[in-house]
């Protein structure tokens, strides 16, 4: 699993995850229930992890070719 953390774009992502996920919580009113805030930061991460896994797997198809 390490191999997917080693990209320049976990760095972007994390830094995305810092701006954009207070503005998200703030905006929906999330920060009250304590619930849907757990739940709001487990789907953040999850997604991330996806999004490094996809790239991971298409950047390793492209140099085959």
């Amino acid at each position: 699993m390490a191999k997917y953390f080693t990209s320049i774009k976990v760095v972007l992502y994390l830094l995305a995850i810092i701006i954009i996920q207070p503005i998200v919580f703030n905006a929906l009113d999330l920060n009250r229930a304590i619930i849907l805030e757990i739940a709001g930061h487990s789907i953040f991460i999850i997604i991330g992890l996806i999004f490094i896994r996809l790239s991971f797997y298409f950047d390793k198809r492209d140099n085959r070719n």
